[in-house]
Formats: structure tokens, sequence, C-alpha cells
């Protein structure tokens, strides 16, 4: 056939395309309508078994141009972007994971969709901590459940493409999309108020700290005022070695060495918070009188939170715990705000039971203080 006739073919497939709608559809979108059966219609004829292909064919038929785009619309209005490449980027990825889970489950593809649009899932801040399970939540709402309603949402709490000029990390791109009033910001906005999205797999909290290698010394230096060097080894910030291993040894140390003590650890909270601070000083000289586990304990517990409190700063966290092995989510989550950090933060060698626990780490390039992990169920 020549391209003459082919193009008069289409033409004519176009026209009875045209007029077929025309009778028995709605008057809207009539060139969109048309070009997507055209589209439709173009994807089939170049296969030579149509029967091998057909979940392409059928994905070609389904597809509404129209709903797809009044939901790139929404999408683009909740990251608070213009077209700029970045929201292509993710628009392309959220499109293949919906065209994926359609293929496996339409009506839940359907659901997912509606939620889109709706946005019924609520999470705040609350008077108290509020945790809960955002799985559980979003599968509730929407009235959906299956491994392919796991696998999509899995995927879409691990994406993570930077939006315009700001940085986006796991789990920002599911809340942005399901929860009632949230946005895109520097993390998310929920109805207005400022959200840093984190998960307990080690994920760091502020900026970088300055050179480990200064810190060392600066701690060596006073330690050894003692006549004693400081083994830094031997330090350890997580639970079990600065149990059974560390508080020991610094205990021992301040009960021959008092004032030598109190400098150290107030060159610790010095690092971490950049000033020096009356009532942790304070702390320091009860801790002092009758050193223990216990006081010490206590002591990096308020230098925990007093560095969280001042790295966010006008913002309330959102943490999502994973499963340790996979790193995927699991879906429990914590909200707190400035008013819960005493009552849901402690170091992570403390023996107070909070729902987030904040390690310090010895080796890190950066030294941020980190969230070890979430303790909820």
């Amino acid at each position: 056939m020549s391209k003459k006739s082919s193009r008069g073919s289409q033409e004519d497939l176009r026209e009875a395309t045209e007029s077929f709608i025309k009778a028995n559809g709605t008057k809207e979108f009539i060139d969109d309508k048309v070009n997507f059966v055209m589209k439709a219609a173009m994807s089939v004829v170049s296969m030579d078994d149509p029967s091998i292909k057909i979940k392409k064919a059928s994905r070609e038929l389904d597809y509404d141009s129209v709903s797809m785009d009044k939901l790139r619309e929404r999408v683009r209005c909740y990251m608070n972007v213009k077209d700029d490449p970045s929201f292509v980027v993710f628009w392309e990825i959220l499109k293949r994971m919906l065209f994926k889970l359609e293929e496996n489950d339409k009506i839940s593809f359907e659901k997912i969709v509606k939620g889109i649009f709706d946005r019924k899932v609520s999470i705040g801040l609350r008077k108290t901590v509020f945790n809960g399970n955002f799985v559980s939540m979003l599968k509730t709402s929407l009235r959906i459940d299956g491994v392919h309603v796991d696998e999509f949402i899995r995927n879409l709490y691990a994406v993570n493409v930077k939006m315009g000029s700001r940085p986006s990390g796991k789990g920002e791109f599911l809340v942005i999309l399901f929860v009632e009033g949230a946005v895109k910001s520097s993390d998310v906005k929920i109805d207005g108020v400022e959200y840093e999205i984190k998960t307990d797999s080690s994920a760091a909290i502020g900026e970088s700290l300055g050179s480990k290698q200064v810190y060392i010394s600066k701690l060596s230096e006073i330690y050894e005022e003692s006549g004693k060097s400081l083994d830094y080894s031997s330090m350890s910030f997580g639970r079990k070695i600065f149990v059974d291993k560390w508080s020991k040894l610094f205990v021992s140390f301040t009960e021959e060495n008092a004032s030598i003590a109190k400098k150290f650890l107030e060159q610790q909270y010095f690092f971490y918070n950049g000033k020096k601070d009356a009532s942790f000083s304070k702390m320091v000289d009860k801790y002092i009188e009758n050193p223990s586990y216990e006081k010490l304990s206590s002591l990096y517990d308020n230098l925990c939170i007093e560095y969280v409190r001042k790295n966010t700063a006008g913002k309330s966290l959102l943490v999502f715990q994973e499963d340790r092995k996979s790193r995927s989510l699991n879906g429990n989550f914590v909200i707190l705000g400035d008013d819960h950090l005493d009552e849901a933060i402690s170091f992570s060698g403390s023996s107070r039971e909070t729902l987030v626990k904040v390690f310090l780490p010895k080796g890190s390039a950066t030294m941020r203080p980190e969230i070890e992990k979430l303790n909820v169920r």
C-alpha cells in the first residue's frame, strides 16, 4: 500500500471514529478521544500476534488520557512546581507504577487514582505523640488490599526524585499524594505545618557538624589533663557497649577526675549544639556529685533532645519505620512536634524507653546524630 493510500486509510478511520464518538458519546474532548483511538489502533496494527501482547493492547485501549491529564495536573499542584524536568521524571515513574498496578489489579488502580484526587488520609500534630501504621491507614481509607497494592506502596515510598530545587527522600511522595492538606515544601508541609520526613534506618538529622579529627583531638586533649590517654575506640554510644563498657569507664574516670569529666561533657554538648548551656552544666554538676550510669545517660538524653530541637526548629518530625533487613517500609510511623521531644526522644544508650532513639555516631563523616530506631510495633 502506498504512503498516500495509507494516509487516506488513516483519515477515513479518523472521520469514522469522530462520527461514532459524536453519535454515541459526549460532545466534550472530541479531538482528544479521536487521537486516543488512533493511537490505540496504531499500536495494534503492527503486532504479528496481538494475543501475545494483549496486556499492552488492553492498556492502550483502557488508557483514559483525559483522566490521566487531570491526575497529572493535580499531582503537579501537590508538588508545587511547574513542568520542569524533575517533575516530568517523577510523573513518568508514577505513571509506570500506576500502569503496572492497573495490569495486575484494575480495581485497586482505580481506587488509588481516586485516592490521589480525594486524599482522605488524615495525619498531623496531636496533643500527644501520634503514631500508627500508614500503610494500614491508607489501605483502610481506600478499601484496597493485596500483594500488588503492597508493592505499589513500597515502591512509591522509595521513590527519590529531586523536585525543582528541593531534594526529596523516602516517604515524601507517599505522604504528598495521599495525605489531606499535604504539599511539597523543603520536605512536606501539611496544613501549613512543616514536617521533616525521616526513617529509622540511620537517618541523620541536621547539617554537617565538622571534622571528626578535630572532635577527637579536643576530647583527647581534655581527657589527657588527667594524665591518662583517651581510648577513642572504647567510646560507644550504642545501647549495649555504652552500658557494658563506656559508661562504666567514664563513671570511674569521673570519680577520680571530676573537673576534667565536667569539661569533657560540656565540650561534647558544645560540639553538638554549638553553644554552652547553663542548664546542662547544672545537670553535669549533679552527675559529678554522685556519678552513675543513670545520670550519665540522662545527660546524653538531654544532649540529644536539645540537638533535635535546635535542628528541627519551626518543623515537626515524621519518622517512618523500616524493615531492618530490606530497608523497606513496614508502615509504622511517629509524628512529634517540639512540645513532644522530651517525652518521645532519648539517647540510644539510655534506659529510658521512648518512641524514638537517637544515636551519636563515632565514625561519621558529618558526625550528625542519627535516628537509630523507632520503638513501635
